[in-house]
């Protein structure tokens, strides 16, 4: 049977978030335009100038990896997150309308940011590990801003 959008990009946020340093948690995200044509991929990661070696690992570095950070903020991590990473790698012109797919739940700083993106819908996943995250907060952000939001079951 013939996937559908959602199962595709859905499919390619969990496989780019393996690119991911965190050893804490390895997150992809996806924007595609109103026609389904991607706009920008990125994971968690820090930043593109840090020097690091390949196979550095962010508890090698990472304040938060280290000590095992707070709860839902997250000051103490020096990466950013996949939402971030792919608004500013993409061009809003083209991302204005369409998706983005995460494999997680955003922390509440991105679902603001998201909101104030221009995108219009929103797929993620709810997962166990998201609770410290407060993902219900997250997902309201974005719903009274007028995102429509898929919660994906995989």
């Amino acid at each position: 049977m013939r996937p559908t959008w959602d199962e595709i990009w859905m499919e390619v946020a969990f496989v780019i978030g393996q690119r991911s340093k965190c050893v804490r948690s390895h997150v992809g995200c996806v924007i595609v335009s109103s026609t389904n044509e991607v706009c920008a991929v990125a994971y968690n990661g820090p930043p593109a100038g840090l020097k690091l070696t390949e196979s550095q690992m962010c508890s090698d570095w990472c304040p938060r990896a280290q000590t095992g950070g707070s709860a839902a903020y997250y000051d103490d991590c020096h990466s950013s997150h996949a939402e971030a990473n792919a608004l500013v790698r993409g061009d809003a012109h083209e991302y204005k309308g369409g998706t983005l797919y995460c494999s997680r739940t955003p922390c509440f700083t991105c679902a603001k940011i998201i909101a104030n993106s221009g995108i219009s819908r929103v797929v993620l996943t709810v997962a166990l590990e998201d609770a410290q995250r407060e993902p219900e907060r997250s997902i309201a952000m974005l719903e009274d801003s007028g995102l429509v939001v898929v919660r994906w079951e995989p």
